[in-house]
Protein backbone atom coordinates (compact mmCIF):
# COMPACT_ATOMS: atom_id res chain seq x y z
CA UNK A 1 0.00 0.00 0.00
CA UNK A 2 2.85 2.37 0.80
CA UNK A 3 4.31 1.81 -2.70
CA UNK A 4 1.05 2.89 -4.33
CA UNK A 5 0.68 5.88 -2.03
CA UNK A 6 4.22 7.04 -2.77
CA UNK A 7 3.66 6.63 -6.53
CA UNK A 8 0.36 8.50 -6.36
CA UNK A 9 2.02 11.36 -4.47
CA UNK A 10 4.74 11.56 -7.14
CA UNK A 11 2.12 11.82 -9.91
CA UNK A 12 0.16 14.49 -8.03
CA UNK A 13 3.31 16.54 -7.43
CA UNK A 14 4.36 16.26 -11.09
CA UNK A 15 0.96 17.51 -12.26
CA UNK A 16 0.99 20.33 -9.70
CA UNK A 17 4.46 21.56 -10.66
CA UNK A 18 3.77 21.37 -14.39
CA UNK A 19 0.72 23.62 -13.98
CA UNK A 20 3.07 26.49 -13.07
CA UNK A 21 5.09 26.23 -16.26
CA UNK A 22 4.83 29.44 -18.28
CA UNK A 23 3.77 29.03 -21.90
CA UNK A 24 5.79 31.05 -24.39
CA UNK A 25 3.97 32.40 -27.42
CA UNK A 26 5.45 33.71 -30.61
CA UNK A 27 4.58 37.14 -31.95
CA UNK A 28 2.05 37.70 -34.71
CA UNK A 29 2.46 40.88 -36.76
CA UNK A 30 -0.43 42.87 -38.22
CA UNK A 31 0.78 45.41 -40.80
CA UNK A 32 -1.07 48.68 -41.37
CA UNK A 33 -2.39 49.06 -44.93
CA UNK A 34 -4.55 52.18 -44.54
CA UNK A 35 -4.12 55.93 -44.91
CA UNK A 36 -1.75 57.41 -42.29
CA UNK A 37 -3.34 60.86 -42.77
CA UNK A 38 -6.74 59.61 -41.52
CA UNK A 39 -7.40 59.04 -37.83
CA UNK A 40 -10.37 56.78 -38.62
CA UNK A 41 -8.17 54.67 -40.92
CA UNK A 42 -5.40 54.33 -38.32
CA UNK A 43 -7.87 53.33 -35.58
CA UNK A 44 -9.75 50.80 -37.76
CA UNK A 45 -8.48 47.32 -36.83
CA UNK A 46 -9.66 46.01 -40.22
CA UNK A 47 -6.79 47.99 -41.79
CA UNK A 48 -4.14 45.75 -40.20
CA UNK A 49 -3.42 42.49 -42.04
CA UNK A 50 -1.32 39.61 -40.79
CA UNK A 51 2.16 39.76 -42.30
CA UNK A 52 5.86 39.80 -41.65
CA UNK A 53 7.64 42.15 -39.26
CA UNK A 54 8.20 45.41 -41.14
CA UNK A 55 11.19 46.47 -39.04
CA UNK A 56 9.46 49.74 -38.20
CA UNK A 57 11.08 52.32 -36.02
CA UNK A 58 9.99 55.84 -35.23
CA UNK A 59 7.01 57.69 -33.91
CA UNK A 60 5.11 59.59 -36.62
CA UNK A 61 3.20 57.00 -38.69
CA UNK A 62 1.22 53.87 -37.90
CA UNK A 63 3.15 50.77 -38.99
CA UNK A 64 2.16 47.53 -37.25
CA UNK A 65 0.58 45.91 -34.21
CA UNK A 66 2.23 42.92 -32.50
CA UNK A 67 0.10 40.36 -30.66
CA UNK A 68 1.12 37.16 -28.84
CA UNK A 69 -0.01 34.12 -30.83
CA UNK A 70 -1.92 32.90 -27.76
CA UNK A 71 -4.30 35.86 -28.21
CA UNK A 72 -4.90 35.23 -31.93
CA UNK A 73 -7.72 33.11 -33.34
CA UNK A 74 -7.04 32.28 -37.01
CA UNK A 75 -9.75 33.60 -39.33
CA UNK A 76 -10.05 34.70 -42.95
CA UNK A 77 -9.33 37.40 -43.87
CA UNK A 78 -6.38 37.52 -41.51
CA UNK A 79 -6.93 41.01 -40.09
CA UNK A 80 -6.43 42.36 -36.59
CA UNK A 81 -10.21 42.85 -36.40
CA UNK A 82 -11.04 39.24 -37.33
CA UNK A 83 -8.32 37.44 -35.37
CA UNK A 84 -8.27 39.26 -32.04
CA UNK A 85 -10.81 40.59 -29.58
CA UNK A 86 -10.67 43.42 -27.12
CA UNK A 87 -7.97 45.41 -28.92
CA UNK A 88 -8.81 49.00 -29.76
CA UNK A 89 -6.40 51.53 -31.20
CA UNK A 90 -5.93 55.25 -30.62
CA UNK A 91 -4.47 57.58 -33.24
CA UNK A 92 -2.31 60.58 -32.34
CA UNK A 93 -1.94 63.40 -34.87
CA UNK A 94 1.53 64.80 -35.64
CA UNK A 95 1.23 68.26 -37.18
CA UNK A 96 4.84 68.26 -38.39
CA UNK A 97 4.19 65.32 -40.73
CA UNK A 98 0.40 65.49 -41.05
CA UNK A 99 0.17 61.81 -40.10
CA UNK A 100 -1.20 59.66 -37.27
CA UNK A 101 0.72 57.25 -35.08
CA UNK A 102 -0.98 54.46 -33.13
CA UNK A 103 -1.12 53.31 -29.56
CA UNK A 104 -3.09 50.56 -27.88
CA UNK A 105 -6.20 52.00 -26.20
CA UNK A 106 -7.40 48.65 -24.82
CA UNK A 107 -6.19 45.07 -25.05
CA UNK A 108 -2.93 43.20 -24.89
CA UNK A 109 -0.70 44.12 -27.84
CA UNK A 110 2.19 46.37 -28.84
CA UNK A 111 1.93 49.22 -31.33
CA UNK A 112 4.91 50.04 -33.54
CA UNK A 113 5.21 53.30 -35.49
CA UNK A 114 7.65 54.59 -38.09
CA UNK A 115 9.01 57.95 -39.24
Amino acid sequence: MKKYLLGLMAVIMAVAFSSFTKIHYSSVFFVFIGDVTSQASVENTANYIQGDDQGCGGSNKACEVIVDSGNVTPNIPATLQNETSGITLAGTFHSSSGTYSISIATGIASAVNQN
